[in-house]
């Protein structure tokens, strides 16, 4: 699962987050714009698109259960 930033890029605890890490991984500074701090937008996949909230949840759903 990605996370996007409201400036349009990737960042938080995204595979290829190009946010700086600052607290926690990819919450700083965007490396590719102006942006000062990672905010969280929205999940989404690899290529940027938003995910429906059930499919975040089936998601979560199996992580968990592969974690037990």
């Amino acid at each position: 699962m990605f996370e996007m930033c409201t400036c349009g890029h990737f960042g938080g605890e995204s595979p290829n987050s190009i946010h700086e890490d600052k607290i926690q991984n990819g919450h700083g500074r965007c490396c590719d714009c102006e942006c000062k701090q990672f905010t969280w937008k929205y999940f989404c996949d690899e290529h940027g698109k938003e995910l429906p909230t059930e499919k975040v949840k089936e998601m979560v759903a199996e992580a968990e259960k592969n974690r037990s």
